[in-house]
């Protein structure tokens, strides 16, 4: 049975990401418990999202 490769667009995640953390540096010291916060959460799941959305595209 073959399994698919997924490929990641590596530099497009790490820079949604370094933009999460420099938007909130609060998220650097609260950790993954910021997404309970809900000054942060929308960012947290905008940026899951992002990051999700970006995968998908890479592999169509």
């Amino acid at each position: 049975m073959m399994s698919n490769i997924i490929k990641y667009p590596s530099q497009k995640i790490t820079e949604m990401v370094r933009n999460l953390f420099e938007e909130n540096i609060e998220i650097q010291t609260i950790g993954s418990e910021a997404i309970l916060d809900e000054e942060y959460r929308d960012s947290m799941i905008e940026t899951i999202c992002a990051i999700v959305d970006a995968v998908i595209e890479e592999n169509e």
